[in-house]
């Protein structure tokens, strides 16, 4: 019986993922819908046209293949992660999770498993139950977060006053099918945390501070400020669910008391771009041991390398598209902030105006910032006023 790695998608986001496994000398199985790479199918041993949402096809044809399932993944992540799950749990593959962590897309679903577990303290309700009686319960100087109860990138996300949100409620103004939460403050965590055999091997704690004057990646760098409490944190979500071997992701605002999970992957998550910064911060290739990971290879604790380096989200000012010379603006990037790396959104949204969404960010920067002398929006605006073009 052939020995396969299961992939998750093949699209340009998978197809490092495919690449690296191939020269590995691992046979590939794929699928995928929509947006497919001809490279990423011509390196797989079968591939199929079924989207990566569905769980239940994707089984069924992988089942029909005869194959031994050795491993399943996803480094794209999106609504892949789910059939990950999904996936290596039915396979019995070595980064299986509990049952009760696999959650769909919705925001509302996974905000109640996280109040009911005490992971998050942030009051949420559907746009369809909400009353103004219920928010006058809150404090009066609380503000709420309107979301999309499916939704990625921060599109469609707004911060409202107690009074607003009062009024769109009893003007019955407030659209359906969205998530209401009350608004914690304090220190906000992009954490990468990688288990294996129920320890940790990588817990990287990414400060994330919004762009402008938005909920949108603004900036990201390591900080060790709260490392201690969010160790404790997550370790104790490891032993709690019996986490043995897996990669997630959490983006959590960490205060003085508490920590509260905004939101968790359980997978790759965070965007290739995300990824790439933290391996430069631990000096590894964050790919090469998630492959390891998920095919159950022994792997080394990692440490800060790099504590200084920061990233810095650009997105275009403009509500018209705009032109750039890449080598141009490396050359005067570097000059202006000393050596940086720029990674390109292979989305490509300069070719639209504006921006509506994390995903519409044009390229990030990397620098160390050795003097702590905090680039942070000052690269951004560099870039829109002397080198974007119209």
């Amino acid at each position: 019986m052939k020995e396969v790695v299961i992939s998750v998608g093949m699209g340009p986001g998978q197809l490092v993922f495919i690449k690296q496994l191939t020269k590995l000398g691992y046979e590939v199985v794929a699928f995928g819908k929509g947006k497919n790479s001809q490279d990423a199918i011509s390196l797989c041993y079968k591939t199929a046209n079924i989207d990566t949402s569905n769980y239940k096809e994707a089984q069924e044809w992988i089942d029909s293949l005869g194959v031994q399932v050795l491993a399943v993944g996803s480094y794209a992540g999106g609504k892949a992660v789910q059939t990950v799950q999904a996936l290596s749990n039915y396979y019995h593959v070595a980064t299986q999770i509990p049952n009760s962590l696999i959650f769909n897309a919705s925001k509302e679903k996974q905000q109640k498993f996280l109040e009911m577990h005490n992971l998050s303290t942030i009051t949420t309700w559907n746009s369809n139950d909400i009353t103004a009686d219920k928010i006058r319960s809150c404090t009066t100087n609380t503000d709420f977060i309107i979301k999309p109860i499916i939704g990625r990138g921060s599109e469609g996300i707004q911060i409202v006053s107690s009074d607003y949100l009062i009024k769109l409620v009893e003007n019955k103004q407030l659209a359906k099918n969205k998530i209401i939460q009350t608004v914690v403050t304090g220190t906000e965590y992009r954490i990468v945390v990688i288990v294996q055999n129920k320890k940790i091997k990588l817990l990287a704690p990414i400060m994330r501070k919004s762009y402008r004057k938005t909920l949108f990646l603004g900036e990201l760098s390591y900080s060790d400020k709260h490392l201690i409490k969010i160790q404790k944190f997550v370790q104790s979500f490891i032993d709690k669910f019996c986490v043995i071997n897996s990669i997630f992701k959490i983006d959590v605002i960490v205060s003085e008391t508490s920590i509260n999970i905004i939101e968790m992957d359980i997978g790759v998550g965070g965007g290739m771009y995300y990824k790439t910064f933290v391996s430069r911060l631990y000096n590894m290739d964050l790919l090469t041991v998630y492959i390891n990971l998920i095919l159950n290879k022994p792997i080394n604790d990692f440490l800060i390398n790099k504590k200084n380096l920061k990233m810095e989200y650009v997105f275009n000012h403009r509500p018209i598209p705009i032109k750039y010379d890449l080598d141009l603006c490396k050359q005067k990037l570097t000059k202006q902030f000393g050596d940086i790396e720029i990674l390109v959104n292979l989305l490509h949204p300069e070719n639209k105006g504006g921006y509506c969404s994390n995903s519409d960010f044009i390229f990030t920067v990397i620098y160390d910032d050795k003097q702590n002398t905090d680039y942070a929006s000052i690269i951004d605006a560099f870039v829109n006023n002397q080198l974007f073009l119209i």
